[in-house]
């Protein structure tokens, strides 16, 4: 199954040991949750713009914050995975701020 998916590029700081340091990473579509969840991680994952697209082999997910659905109450994970910084850079320097992401999903 292929997923496809418009997302935004995502910055966040965080300081360890004095330091400060900076990850860029992708949030998944709450909808996806249901077949994400049986996975900790994707392979061949494209990242594609209108100036090129980039090939990462492997990606980790990581439940980044829920959502409620308030008419049942239910928390819905939202998944996301980091990208690496010299493509991220490269990206957020070139002004590209959303970014679509193919995922092909093996069926569970």
């Amino acid at each position: 199954m292929i997923i496809r998916n418009k997302v935004k590029i995502r910055k966040k700081t965080y300081k360890k040991n004095g330091k400060q340091y900076v990850t860029y990473y992708v949030s998944l579509s709450s909808k996806l949750s249901k077949i994400l969840e049986k996975f900790e991680k994707l392979r061949d994952v494209e990242i594609v713009t209108d100036k090129g697209k980039f090939m990462l082999p492997e990606v980790n997910l990581f439940v980044n914050t829920k959502r409620v659905n308030y008419k049942t109450m239910e928390k819905i994970p939202i998944y996301s995975f980091t990208i690496p910084k010299r493509i991220a850079k490269e990206l957020v320097e070139s002004g590209i701020k959303k970014v679509e992401v193919i995922v092909d999903v093996p069926n569970p």
